[in-house]
């Protein structure tokens, strides 16, 4: 069963000279990065309260002149002329309505593609939690329970793409309708990135993706039929999900061996990237099989839009991309596919899990030493751009979600291979933590907290810049 701690001593192997992880890697990666922890205060205070305000005592006017008095003049009879001006009108009592609450920013999405969302009232049911058990029909949350934005949308945290993703920015109205950006990352397996899309082929109606060995798409469990409607319909759009992921990686490791033999990179690599490719073909058919067996008809997929989808020319794109795409992506996948068959109690549902746990950890391991063979080839440059991507992609997955309650069975959902809110973003933070942060650290040669400091890459030691 893959779990990060087997994942981080096989991908550590990968990374040390030869396959071999010596006893000191071992303890300088061993889980924890060292130095994280909150940081240190800064000193007390700040500035100074200011110097009163001084000022000079009035000065003595000089002494006037005396001047002639001149004699008085007739006053014209009628109405004396007045001798001060009208009072002003006194102030309005009451302040002038405020402004509408201002809407939240809306910025980029620093890893992931960009998507706006603008949902209709009511629509806004259905996007709640979709990615379950917090899906459902759930209704759009009470005003009054503090997860409604001032003007009247959900919070953001409260929806989701169905690919672990919640949003990233909003909400913000046009018109009647609760629009919001999301940043579609990796954590569903390795994404085809066209620019800052992440690339998936419609659902069609077919079964040759479904496998010769339909057995998958028939219910093994004796209690399936106890499953209810709203549960059901969840599980199938899960599952369709995945497979729309699985499918699109074919695409994502098709470009990677065109990336590679542009890089003159190899045999290994380029064999590997290969069957990497006709794995991710077995899995799409495991995750349609399973989809189409709660969606109760046969689903594939339709045709993937290729339009610039154009392979990296660089040795600096390539590293970037399959960090992103597999050093994260895949490190992810591979852990995350452990957990779910770890609670699966369907057995084959289980073992479908087992081997794409099995096939991503091994992609993971692909795409690090593919990284490792791009920084010892590439030097300093190489190094910076794969110090920062890391960077960019840390910060952008720090996000948590609450756990809330919602419609969907928990039991049912853990028993076909789903994994609720809270449990997918604990994954995802442990697998930071505990194989991702030592991976970068180890390859980098830097201390695990101080990888992401473009002033501390350096050159690669010569043990490391293999060819």
């Amino acid at each position: 069963m893959i779990s990060t701690h087997s994942l981080r001593l096989r991908l550590l192997a990968t990374l040390v000279t030869g396959g071999v992880v010596a006893t000191t890697a071992l303890a300088g990666c061993g889980g924890r990065a060292e130095g994280d922890g909150p940081g240190t205060a800064g000193p007390p205070g700040g500035p100074g309260p200011e110097p009163p305000a001084t000022s000079n005592p009035p000065q003595n006017p000089p002494p006037s002149t005396p001047t002639a008095t001149p004699p008085p003049t007739a006053t014209p009879p009628g109405p004396p002329p007045p001798t001060s001006q009208p009072p002003a009108p006194p102030p309005p009592t009451s302040q002038p309505p405020e402004p509408p609450p201002p809407e939240p920013p809306i910025g980029p999405c620093e890893f992931g593609s960009p998507n706006d969302v603008c949902i209709p009232p009511d629509e806004l049911g259905s996007w709640v939690d979709i990615q379950g058990p917090f899906g459902g029909d759930a209704p759009a949350p009470d005003p009054g329970s503090g997860e409604v934005a001032p003007n009247g949308c959900p919070v953001a945290s409260r929806l989701d793409d169905g690919c672990c993703n919640p949003a990233s920015y909003g909400p913000w109205r046009e018109g009647e309708n609760c629009c919001y950006r999301f940043c579609s990352s990796a954590c569903c397996g390795r994404p085809f990135l066209v620019g800052d899309e992440a690339r998936v082929a419609p659902i069609a109606e077919r079964s040759d993706w479904l496998g010769a060995d339909r057995r998958l798409v028939a219910p093994s469990d004796a209690n399936a039929d106890a499953i209810d409607a709203v549960t059901r319909s969840r599980l199938a759009r899960a599952w369709q999900e995945d497979a729309q992921m699985e499918h699109a990686s074919i695409a994502s490791f098709a470009r990677f061996t065109i990336e590679l033999l542009s890089l003159g990179a190899p045999a290994d690599l380029v064999e590997d990237a290969q069957q990497a490719a006709l794995d991710e073909v077995e899995h799409a058919k495991l995750c349609f099989a399973l989809a189409s067996r709660f969606a109760g008809e046969d689903l594939g997929p339709g045709p993937l839009d290729m339009t610039g989808a154009s392979p990296a020319t660089t040795m600096e794109q390539c590293a970037v991309a399959a960090v992103i795409e597999g050093c994260i992506g895949e490190t992810i996948a591979a852990v995350m596919a452990g957990e779910q068959a770890r609670r699966a109690t369907d057995s084959r549902v289980r073992d479908a899990l087992s081997k794409i746990a099995d096939d991503e950890a091994k992609h993971s391991e692909l795409a690090w030493r593919f990284v490792r063979w791009a920084v010892g080839k590439g030097g300093h440059t190489v190094r910076r751009e794969v110090a920062n991507a890391f960077l960019r992609a840390r910060s952008a997955d720090n996000i948590t979600l609450p756990d809330r309650p919602g419609g969907v069975q928990v039991a049912s959902w853990h028993a076909n291979g789903r994994l609720t809110d809270r449990e997918q973003m604990r994954v995802r933070e442990s697998t930071w933590r505990d194989v991702i942060e030592p991976c970068v650290a180890e390859l980098l040669d830097v201390a695990p907290a101080s990888y992401p400091a473009d002033s501390r890459v350096t050159e690669p030691p010569p043990s490391h810049a293999q060819a």
